[in-house]
């Protein structure tokens, strides 16, 4: 059974912050806008690195990944969003991975085989050290976090472990809107051989005088579209 604490610690991505453009999404059920958003949401650069055996310092994690490595290959992807203070209520914020084959072959397509956080109660920035166990999940370590009751409804829930599409989806309220900087981290499982392409999406629904408006993110390329 895999050890039940961090083995090898994750370091933490520095990419600058850069403002988001929303746009508003006409769906039925949701307030007409025609108006784009700034200077609420901001996202930095997203990273990936690869995880090779060779830089793995724990023995029982080396092994695994090396065992995985007949027909899979690990990536590290890091993500960094930003939520700033408005008049609006940020309601629902959902950051999502698109995960595929770049050939488009027959191959199973890639999944996320760890994310992180998988769910918070507090929303309070700091979070403080993660890392590898040793089947290669993320655990958080050292973190400061304020005191919440167990009955506490999370504002912070990923989804999608396993699976090609993952997400993280945060829900805001008066009483706990989201502010702050929020790092996830997911762990990519990819076949062997072959390219493979994850796509960021990022969607918000924001609550104001007249009621609520669903946007999605315009992304630079470079930004929504990674390669690895």
């Amino acid at each position: 059974m895999p050890r039940d604490y961090v083995v090898q610690e994750i370091p933490q991505p520095t990419a600058a912050l850069e403002d988001v453009v929303l746009t508003p999404r006409l769906e039925l059920g949701g307030q007409v806008s025609s108006e784009k958003l700034t200077g609420i949401i901001s996202l930095g650069r997203p990273q990936y690195i690869p995880i090779r055996p060779r830089e793995i310092k724990d023995e029982e994690l080396r092994q695994f990944i090396e065992h995985e490595a007949r027909t899979s290959r690990f990536v590290l992807i890091q993500i960094v969003a930003s939520f700033h203070p408005t008049p609006q209520l940020i309601e629902k914020v959902v950051v999502g991975l698109s995960l595929s084959n770049v050939d488009g072959n027959s191959k199973p397509p890639p999944i996320a085989w760890s994310l992180w956080p998988t769910k918070m109660t507090s929303t309070s920035s700091s979070t403080g050290k993660i890392g590898f166990k040793a089947d290669l999940r993320i655990l958080s370590y050292e973190a400061t976090q304020e005191s919440q009751s167990s009955l506490d409804r999370p504002f912070l829930v990923a989804v999608g472990e396993r699976e090609s599409d993952p997400e993280w989806q945060f829900t805001g309220s008066k009483q706990r809107p989201l502010v702050g900087i929020y790092p996830m981290s997911a762990v990519i499982q990819a076949p062997i051989s072959g390219r493979a392409r994850a796509g960021l999406l990022l969607a918000a629904t924001l609550r104001g005088r007249l009621g609520f408006v669903r946007y999605r993110a315009d992304l630079a390329h470079d930004y929504s579209h990674l390669e690895f």
